[in-house]
């Protein structure tokens, strides 16, 4: 688990408490040491306040940092399925804000954003402007290494080093993607689309909900006024309760990446070294073993 993720959650954790502590408070302000609970009731308030900010630029890191490191989990909680330039952020349905999910990925709002279609079936630039080919040749790519990794033990099985050699390297320049040929479908990596859209929107209106509601209470608790605090005291655990729902959505949202491709070990027997210097003194037959497996590669 990433640094970032752990103080994201101690913070998340903190906040928790803390507002837990500021209900208890408020509740009992109204005790003979009236006082002195409404005073830590305060502070309670404003460290709340304060790791609540913290919080939020912890967010926004996280955001970032997901544009980057996982642009399925990206697309899926913007529900990006065709993708593409000025790529608008979801405020609520019907009002939008264009570009900031370039802006998020690449530093421009006219950047293209993949979407889930450009990550199956088509390819995409990455962040870094690395091109990224498709899940979907990624697994031709992978059921080519396969069957090149079979085709290798055959032929070492029956001392047909020089092939076994070219078979080899072959295998060698596809075997990064050889666990995606085992994949039925390219949509098979993709996590619930609609859970994690849901799940990051309601995240995103209940913090909204929790910062109005917070300042609420905190111009309630720095009124002189009895009546005011008696109000600030019927919201006590209102933002605890929504934080913890904030909690919850969040981990939805942090499980809502990519799916695992399975990995398997692929073990390789050795060519013995005899037959891989008979083969260098031989490059005439290298040379026209790997024209033929050039020209049924691209067939």
């Amino acid at each position: 688990m990433a640094i970032s993720l752990i103080i994201h959650l101690v913070l998340a954790v903190v906040l928790t408490f803390s507002l837990a502590a500021m209900g208890y408070f408020l509740t009992r302000h109204n005790c003979r040491k009236c006082s002195d609970t409404l005073r830590k009731a305060k502070h309670s308030a404003f460290f709340s306040f304060a790791v609540m900010l913290l919080l939020f630029c912890s967010s926004i890191y996280q955001f970032h940092k997901m544009a980057h490191e996982d642009p399925i989990q990206y697309a899926a909680v913007n529900g990006l399925i065709e993708g593409g330039e000025n790529a608008p952020f979801i405020i609520v349905p019907g009002i939008e804000i264009p570009g900031i999910l370039g802006i998020y990925s690449n530093g421009n709002p006219n950047w293209k954003v993949p979407g889930i279609k450009d990550i199956l079936y088509y390819g995409y630039l990455d962040t870094d402007s690395t091109f990224v080919p498709a899940v979907k040749v990624k697994k031709e790519l992978g059921i080519k290494a396969l069957q090149a990794y079979d085709a290798y033990g055959i032929h070492m099985q029956h001392n047909n080093y020089p092939v076994a050699k070219i078979t080899l390297d072959y295998f060698n320049t596809k075997k990064q993607y050889i666990d995606y040929g085992l994949l039925k479908n390219p949509e098979d990596i993709l996590p619930s689309i609609n859970r994690a859209f849901c799940s990051f929107h309601i995240l995103i209106y209940l913090s909204k909900i929790l910062f109005i509601v917070f300042l609420v209470i905190l111009w309630k608790l720095t009124r002189k006024d009895a009546s005011e605090k008696t109000v600030a005291k019927y919201f006590s655990f209102l933002p605890l309760l929504i934080c913890v729902l904030m909690f919850f959505c969040g981990f939805i949202v942090q499980d809502s990446h990519a799916k695992p491709v399975e990995q398997h070990d692929y073990p390789i027997e050795e060519i013995p070294q005899q037959a891989l210097d008979s083969i260098a003194a031989h490059p005439e037959i290298i040379q026209e073993i790997t024209h033929g497996m050039n020209h049924q590669d691209n067939n």
